[in-house]
């Protein structure tokens, strides 16, 4: 939950994570989409904001599977992504 933002690689921490999952493990990573963070003009050298696409990206390019964004309504500002191994 909310630590995206401050990873130096989506595609490099994603790889790890897929390397250490259970064959039938399932990642789900809670996070605040880039159209949220920005106006909150956090610093830039410590927060990445990250849209929802660069994550489905990431997530698919290491390798994960069944990989899904869940919102509970169109107007929420929290996203949950959920893939399995």
């Amino acid at each position: 939950m909310n630590t995206v933002y401050f990873w130096n690689s989506l595609l490099q921490g994603f790889r790890e994570i897929r390397r250490v999952l259970a064959p039938e493990g399932r990642l789900v990573v809670g996070f605040l989409p880039k159209e949220w963070m920005d106006p909150m003009a956090l610093p830039p050298d410590i927060f990445t904001s990250r849209t929802v696409e660069d994550l489905l990206c990431a997530v698919e390019e290491a390798g994960l599977r069944n990989v899904r964004i869940q919102r509970p309504e169109t107007t929420t500002s929290w996203a949950t992504l959920v893939a399995s191994g």
